[in-house]
């Protein structure tokens, strides 16, 4: 029985679970990360929250619906553009997997910074970059000014510039080729 807050707060603390699952779907398609974020977009369509009794089942759930209405798209769109592999030269556009592998890193940094920050300031930092919500709205709903609601939002900012900081620099370089 999630209100908004908790469900973005689920959806970031999954988001790696949510990726893993989708890479194995996908069978390794560059477009995890678009059917991820499709897949929170509708989690924040849903107007009646308080009958999820499972978050983490209702994320998988929406991500394999996701996935089932975009190879429907996918199906209806290209049935007639099939040519064959002989005719095609393939190039692929991928994301490097070295890139791919420091992006992850980059998340999994940012998620630790943000889950390091105290409750006040975790909380009015992801109602208001991932809850979509304005100050205004944060301060009501956390019963305090717009003001402390500005200070919590920018302290949490300074907290995950800090914590990432210190995360980049106790991270070893990347080997260039």
């Amino acid at each position: 029985m999630p209100n908004r807050a908790e469900l973005c707060q689920h959806f970031c603390a999954h988001v790696a679970m949510l990726e893993r699952y989708l890479v194995r779907r996908l069978n390794g398609s560059p477009d995890v990360e678009d059917v991820a974020q499709e897949t929170f977009l509708r989690l924040t369509q849903v107007s009646n929250l308080s009958r999820i009794e499972n978050p983490r089942a209702f994320l998988l759930t929406t991500a394999q619906n996701v996935l089932r209405d975009r190879y429907r798209r996918f199906s209806a769109r290209s049935g007639q553009n099939h040519v064959g592999l002989d005719d095609v030269e393939l190039v692929s556009d991928a994301v490097p997997a070295d890139q791919l592998v420091e992006a992850r890193e980059r998340l999994r940094f940012f998620e630790d910074a943000v889950y390091t920050l105290p409750e006040d300031q975790r909380r009015a930092f992801l109602l208001f970059h991932f809850g979509e919500r304005s100050q205004s709205e944060i301060a009501a709903e956390m019963s305090c000014s717009v003001s402390l609601v500005e200070k919590l939002v920018r302290g949490a900012r300074q907290g995950v510039q800090q914590r990432l900081a210190k995360l980049e620099r106790g991270r070893p370089l990347p080997i260039s080729a």
